[in-house]
């Protein structure tokens, strides 16, 4: 038994020494851990890390670097900095990628391309600062190049070219990887900067066009949104479609979304002509609203034809929703009417006294008519005018001191006169008038009869007198003649 033991222990450890044993060897023996360095020139140094060659015209066989690159700096005597990116560039046959992430304490690394002894290499601007990384680089992954890898170059100190060559040559390489991450959410703390590393206050920075939703119709949930100065983190205007020349649509054909403005709203400007549009398949308005709602005015165009309010479609009006009415309205064709169903119309004056129209100050016009329906004054001429005799009319004045019908003074300097009242009643008088001036026509008439009957009657006198005295001379004569002959 105690054998059997010693067996059994025995297989037991042989089998984990075997299992142990079993090393998988990487088959890709360019996985490498490379000590680049440090550029030795010390402080206010700019360096580039050379990380393979790339295609430059002439085909060229695999050329990569897949990994981690670290720059270190710090110590008793030296503050604080790693930098550390993570790289993914390669170039073979006719082409080139690359991509990187990085971390940073300060500026940050940037994916270049630079030529080197003739060649042309894709490589790393190291993150400048004053303090240099004089702990060195460390790479650590997959690499291999057909011309110098993971080295190390200063081309400049203080402002003096170390390194013609790679100072005037340096590029930005246009990066063409794209990096996924399919999870289920994805969480960032911090502040984030896209296309840009000058970051503000703002949680996300944005340098460029962001586009929400593709080609799709997704959409972007904002609570509030902000303009900003061109040129500074100033708030300034916000610009919708700047420089597009596109329309900005809120809300949906089947689904209502209003756009409410908390200051004033200015459409176009004075250097060019704009206009605002309202469209509606019913009574297209402008709403205004003070504190009461009740008290709620409004410019519209009607739609159609409504007999309540009396307009038709394009006539324009303004609305009064605390007397349900129009009492303003310019029709298509250019007439004007004013309080059709309520409302009264005032000039220079609030009170109109409840007339339709009231105006305080003269009128100029060059035709004024008033349309009476009842009381004109042709009854004057009626048979059964009862025209009174010019002595009522005289002792009507020494009673009232004014024509009968007519207002006094008084009474006009209190209520005014009705135009067309008094217009009816003038031509009342006017009418009696002519009536008098007949009567008293057809008396002179009479009078000149009998005077010329009186003239007539006059001359048949003094003609007979002026006889008698003929005979009267005659007889003279005679009566001496016989007073002669005796």
């Amino acid at each position: 038994m105690k054998k059997l033991s010693q067996l059994l222990l025995l297989f037991f450890l042989c089998t984990t020494i075997n299992l142990l044993a079993q090393v998988t060897e990487l088959a890709d023996v360019n996985f490498k851990a490379i000590n680049i360095g440090n550029h030795g020139q010390g402080d206010y140094t700019k360096s580039i890390i050379l990380l393979h060659e790339m295609y430059n015209g002439t085909k060229i066989s695999k050329n990569y670097a897949i990994g981690k690159i670290t720059a270190m700096r710090g110590g008793t005597g030296a503050w604080n900095r790693t930098n550390v990116v993570n790289v993914n560039t390669s170039s073979a046959y006719t082409g080139t990628s690359g991509a990187i992430t990085s971390i940073n304490t300060d500026s940050t690394w940037k994916l270049i391309t630079v030529m080197y002894n003739t060649k042309k290499y894709m490589a790393l601007q190291v993150p400048y600062s004053a303090s240099w990384h004089h702990l060195g680089f460390q790479f650590e992954g997959w690499t291999k190049s057909t011309a110098e890898n993971m080295k190390v170059i200063p081309y400049e100190k203080s402002g003096n070219v170390l390194n013609a060559e790679v100072a005037n040559s340096i590029q930005d390489f246009s990066l063409n990887m794209i990096e996924y991450h399919d999870v289920a959410r994805l969480i960032l703390n911090g502040k984030m900067g896209i296309g840009t590393t000058d970051l503000g206050a703002e949680t996300l920075t944005v340098k460029s066009t962001v586009n929400i939703g593709g080609k799709g119709n997704g959409s972007l949930k904002v609570r509030h949104v902000n303009g900003k100065a061109a040129d500074s983190d100033a708030f300034s205007s916000l610009y919708l479609n700047y420089g597009t020349g596109t329309d900005v649509v809120i809300g949906k054909n089947d689904k209502k979304s209003d756009l409410l403005v908390y200051g004033d709203a200015f459409v176009g400007n004075l250097s060019t002509r704009r206009y605002l549009k309202i469209a509606s398949k019913e009574w297209p308005e402008i709403r205004f609203q003070t504190p009461t709602s009740d008290r709620e005015m409004r410019l519209g165009v009607a739609h159609g034809v409504s007999s309540f309010y009396g307009t038709e479609e394009g006539d324009l009006y303004v609305y009064s929703a605390t007397s349900a009415s129009m009492p303003f309205i310019i029709r298509r064709n250019a007439d004007i009417a004013l309080g059709l169903k309520k409302g009264n119309v005032g000039i220079g004056t609030n009170d109109t006294k409840g007339f339709k129209l009231g105006v305080k100050g003269r009128i100029a016009a060059q035709e004024v008519k008033v349309a009476l329906h009842d009381n004109w004054a042709d009854f004057v001429f009626y048979d059964d005018y009862k025209l009174p005799t010019l002595t009522e009319v005289e002792n009507h004045i020494q009673a009232k001191g004014h024509l009968k019908d007519i207002p006094s003074a008084k009474e006009v300097a209190e209520n005014g006169i009705f135009l067309g009242d008094m217009n009816a009643k003038l031509l009342q008088k006017i009418e009696e008038l002519t009536l008098y001036t007949i009567q008293q026509e057809k008396k002179l008439e009479k009078q000149n009869s009998e005077i010329e009957l009186l003239k007539k009657q006059e001359n048949k006198i003094k003609k007979l007198e002026e006889e008698n005295k003929v005979l009267k001379s005659l007889l003279e004569r005679v009566e001496k003649l016989e007073k002669a002959t005796k």
